[in-house]
């Protein structure tokens, strides 16, 4: 999620003497329709009005964007201190319906406390650079994440793990349990094939399917011939495996919920910006 803050942010602040929250919140809208072109944008800013819009700071800030495709964005730094501190008293970010590594995901929710930025860095040179203070008198920059995935985004997911699969179709039931079907080319002949098990969060990190149940034609399957469908169900997708994440997660759970009849999976976690990291 770090690179999404970076993107959004690399538009955000790039205005000058907007000495209104109102105005500012118009800029933030203008600079994302441009960067995420065809997206439905909303910016809402609140504080006072002059000097403090002017030096970055505000009491609150909520960005709404939805129907759209992430890209990289802009590198984000965090650095322990800044000349010029940029504050955001309380920021809400919520994306809904967009793509995401090819994947689609139907909402995405973060919220932060206390928010702070090199505000010199941004408005002369375009770098967005997160301060994580080490001051112990400051509040630690803190919230919380939640994030909606549709059947749609873990059959893409599967269908990614097994691109030597035809027709998977991926079913998901309110007590975590998923359904994986589909055909693989054997002599000649699509033979069907069913993968049972339950989704798990290991280590509040990897997400996987537990104790997977391969059958096919209605005989289960083990051993070399069953591994060949559930060797890369253990891990569909692991939460920051190299660590460089400039949030950290933690308290992470699982569970599925209900939207017009479909299920979706739903992953929530406490989020905290990481201490910046110092030169040897």
């Amino acid at each position: 999620m770090g690179y999404i803050l970076a993107a959004l942010f690399g538009g955000f602040f790039l205005f000058n003497s907007l000495a209104t929250p109102k105005r500012a919140s118009h800029a933030v809208e203008s600079a994302l329709r441009k960067k995420f072109p065809g997206a439905q944008v909303r910016a809402d800013l609140q504080g006072k009005r002059g000097r403090d819009v002017l030096n970055g700071r505000f009491q609150s800030a909520r960005v709404e964007i939805s129907s759209f495709t992430f890209g990289q964005g802009l590198q984000l730094q965090v650095v322990p201190s800044a000349p010029n501190l940029g504050r955001i008293g309380h920021f809400e970010l919520a994306l809904r319906d967009f793509r995401w590594h090819d994947f689609h995901v139907a909402q995405a929710q973060m919220s932060l406390d206390n928010l702070l930025l090199d505000w010199k860095a941004l408005r002369k040179n375009s770098q967005l650079k997160l301060v994580a203070s080490n001051d112990p008198a400051e509040p630690r920059t803190q919230g919380r994440l939640r994030l909606v995935l549709g059947q749609d985004a873990l059959q893409s997911w599967v269908s990614a793990k097994y691109p030597e699969l035809q027709n998977i179709r991926v079913a998901l039931a309110s007590d975590r349990s998923i359904r994986v079907q589909g055909t693989r080319a054997l002599m000649g002949a699509a033979l069907p094939f069913e993968v049972s098990g339950r989704l798990e969060l290991r280590g509040g990190r990897v997400l996987g399917v537990q104790n997977p149940v391969v059958s096919t034609g209605g005989v289960l399957l083990a051993g070399p011939m069953a591994a060949a469908f559930t060797k890369n169900l253990s891990t569909l997708y692991e939460i920051d495996p190299q660590g460089t994440w400039p949030l950290a997660v933690s308290n992470t759970s699982l569970n599925v919920q209900s939207q017009g009849g479909t299920p979706s999976l739903v992953l929530e976690a406490a989020i905290a910006l990481k201490p910046a990291r110092t030169e040897p």
